[in-house]
């Protein structure tokens, strides 16, 4: 960064019309570089600062052609991949939340990755999750991360034990949990069936549960 503070201030000066000599090819090629490289670090300082929580909705119109009349226009809203172990503030989160409210969905689904590793995380900030409102029971389901298979425990019981913890903090936040479990909504004489299962993946090293 300082050398292309430097570089800015040489040609700055050039441009002016002070007197300065031709920059080697080498030296041009070498300030490039930096230049090229400062983009995308400044992407990910952007990406680190800003844009992780700058909340954005996604639209997507479903079509089933057994879907049960008194479900048309029904809408679910998907929450995904909080890792709430990444915020220092719970301010970002009380954002979140508002912005989902405002939605007005008719079912909520959180899909995974509460956490980053263990249980712990999400604890400061169940009071503000809490706040997600529906008519509907809020239904949940673990992610990878939520297993705590990305850190060392001291033991296999305390691996297990953290995510009997995490379990529970779901229910705290008020979600009911689909962990290889089904849940019927009914409509009139209308239903369908919202099903949870584990963390699962088509790809060969992803943990499968």
């Amino acid at each position: 960064l300082t050398r292309l503070g430097r570089w800015a201030v040489g040609a700055a000066a050039q441009s002016a019309g002070t007197e300065s000599n031709a920059i080697p090819r080498s030296e041009f090629i070498a300030k490039l570089a930096l230049v090229l490289g400062a983009i995308p670090f400044l992407g990910l300082l952007w990406g680190m600062a800003k844009g992780a929580t700058d909340y954005q909705v996604r639209r997507i119109t479903l079509r089933f052609p057994n879907l049960p009349p008194a479900f048309d226009g029904f809408k679910v809203l998907q929450i995904s991949d909080l890792h709430t172990g990444s915020f220092n503030s719970t301010e970002p989160l009380q954002r979140a939340v508002a912005l989902i409210n405002r939605q007005k969905a008719d079912l909520i689904l959180m899909t995974g990755d509460l956490v980053n590793n263990r249980a712990t995380e999400v604890e400061p900030h169940i009071p503000a999750l809490a706040g997600i409102t529906s008519d509907l029971p809020i239904f949940s389901s673990l992610g990878n991360h939520d297993y705590g298979d990305y850190v060392p425990w001291d033991s296999p019981a305390q691996k297990r034990e953290n995510l009997e913890r995490l379990m529970q903090n779901h229910a705290k936040i008020g979600w009911t949990l689909l962990n290889d479990t089904s849940h019927t909504i009914a409509r009139g004489t209308d239903k369908i069936a919202v099903l949870g299962v584990q963390n699962w993946s088509s790809h060969a090293n992803f943990p499968k549960h």
